[in-house]
């Protein structure tokens, strides 16, 4: 670990070297917790979720907290996700500063997409939770069906 060091290092103290290590802690930490935050809530929501219509009606009915609670877990992996990108700019904008604001670019620019993705999923919640009586079997189908897929376009664009 010091060689890698060594080889960025400027010409002064240690605490710069207290800092550097500090925020590539910071990264590696967030990177580990918004998989796992980001999949926790992927698979509450996907528990709810089945074969039918109706029957995932049901269940995000009877179990809408549970629901909200999934896309927030979701939601929050994006926000920790420019913290991510905060964290990995310090870390290596003394190596390349421009190649480390294009990245925090990017990644701010993910983060941000991610977040409109799930408000996509969060508008959904109101067609399964009756938001759309208006609308016949078929018609809620289709808009659940496209709120599904505006969260899939921004998410696989971000």
């Amino acid at each position: 670990m010091a060689t890698v060091f060594s080889m960025i290092r400027p010409m002064n103290t240690q605490s710069t070297d207290r800092t550097l290590i500090r925020h590539a802690r910071l990264a590696g930490f967030m990177y580990l917790s918004i998989i796992v935050i980001y999949m926790a809530g992927l698979l509450l929501g996907e528990s709810l979720r089945s074969e039918s219509f109706t029957e995932t009606v049901g269940n995000v009915t009877d179990s809408e907290m549970l629901y909200r609670a999934s896309l927030t877990l979701m939601l929050l992996g994006s926000v920790f996700t420019i913290l991510l990108a905060g964290a990995l700019y310090v870390f290596l904008k003394r190596v390349d500063p421009n190649l480390a604001l294009f990245a925090l670019l990017w990644r701010t620019c993910e983060a941000a997409l991610g977040a409109v993705a799930k408000t996509a999923l969060f508008a959904r919640v109101g067609v399964y939770t009756g938001g759309a009586d208006a609308f016949d079997i078929n018609g809620q189908i289709a808009l659940s069906g496209l709120f599904g897929s505006a969260y899939l376009a921004s998410f696989n664009s971000g």
